[in-house]
């Protein structure tokens, strides 16, 4: 029930391959690879940490094309510790 307090929208496993664009031209097209939707958003897997507000074009994409999915602005990010083994 608490969890429904912090994220009143669900998330769906989606994990699909896409790529961002950021829409001022900061930086080229990073792929990247999706893990969630839900209505308000998206969570992205990436090597590249973008900054909160930027603005990002999203697109799906297959073996041959790229298809536009949104608009989207970055609300959140982190950097992953690199474990060594």
């Amino acid at each position: 029930m608490m969890n429904a307090l912090i994220r009143p929208k669900p998330r769906v496993k989606f994990e699909h391959h896409v790529s961002m664009m950021p829409l001022d031209g900061s930086s080229p097209r990073i792929r990247a690879r999706a893990c969630n939707v839900s209505e308000g958003g998206m969570f992205v897997r990436t090597a590249a940490l973008l900054a909160r507000g930027t603005k990002v074009e999203v697109n799906l994409v297959t073996h041959e094309f790229a298809f536009p999915f949104a608009t989207a602005e970055v609300v959140w990010g982190r950097h992953e510790e690199t474990r060594s083994g």
